[in-house]
């Protein structure tokens, strides 16, 4: 075998498992509501009920004068927010709820991740789209610019993979993780320019640019709602995004051996 290919087993590997993990992913998402009258439609309806709260909460609070233009700020960011943090928060547990099925079977261990992502991207699918579909109601010109958000998801669902990737190979040994993210996910949320303008942060705004995820979030969110896209900076990013993704599977590849004694 070549150095190219061992480098991409694991990426192969996923490949020509794809139809195994998804309907796992699939199964999974399908299982959360089984008993529910409205199912999936449950993770829209909650979106657009807590995205309506807060518009009128925080545009009061910050005295926004356009409400409409504050709702699509917000409507943009915190579906993003939502997509982006979530695998985080669930990323230090993935091995720990995959415990059984480790220890009894020998299954490249990325194939869990693998599923874990594919059921955060159903998620994400079921959740975003009611929330697109009001702010078109309130701004129909945002059916222009679908094309290029559709464009920038490519660093949503990568950033949405390899922080997740990193944290459930460190958290094996490093148990305090799991409850330091979470933690540390909020402290980002209520510091990121999502429930306000990066105006109101004045001299600290530098510190946003540190935050990866924001970056992806600023990106999206100026593209749905105003257009704005800037081709230089979205190939910078994304080159970065599929670098560390490339670079945190190396690390569970050479780490896979070791999975089964930390579970």
């Amino acid at each position: 075998m070549s150095t190219d290919t061992k480098h991409f087993k694991t990426l192969q590997f996923l490949w020509s498992t794809k139809k195994a993990w998804f309907y796992l992913a699939h199964a999974k998402s399908e299982a959360r509501f089984a008993r529910t009258k409205l199912g999936s439609i449950w993770l829209g309806l909650v979106q657009v009920i807590t995205l309506i709260i807060l518009t009128f909460t925080y545009s009061r609070v910050l005295g926004v004068s356009n409400i409409k233009e504050y709702f699509l700020y917000l409507a943009a960011g915190l579906m993003i927010w939502n997509t982006v943090s979530t695998p985080l928060n669930s990323g230090c547990t993935i091995f720990d709820s995959h415990k059984g099925t480790i220890l009894s079977y020998n299954i490249n261990p990325a194939f869990y991740i693998a599923e874990d992502w594919g059921f955060n991207a159903l998620t994400m699918l079921y959740s975003s789209l009611p929330v697109l579909l009001l702010m078109v109601a309130v701004e129909p010109k945002i059916m222009l610019n679908l094309p290029l958000f559709m464009l920038t998801t490519i660093n949503i669902l990568t950033i949405m993979a390899w922080p997740s990737i990193i944290l459930a190979t460190a958290s094996l040994r490093y148990k305090d993780l799991g409850q330091l993210i979470p933690i540390f996910m909020t402290i980002m949320f209520l510091t990121s320019p999502i429930l306000y303008k990066a105006t109101r942060l004045g001299s600290m705004r530098i510190f946003v640019s540190l935050n990866p995820l924001y970056q992806v979030l600023d990106q999206s969110r100026n593209a749905l709602i105003i257009g704005e896209f800037h081709f230089v900076e979205f190939i910078v990013l994304t080159t970065v995004n599929i670098s560390m993704l490339l670079l945190s599977l190396k690390i569970l590849e050479k780490r896979a051996k070791l999975i089964s004694l930390y579970v």
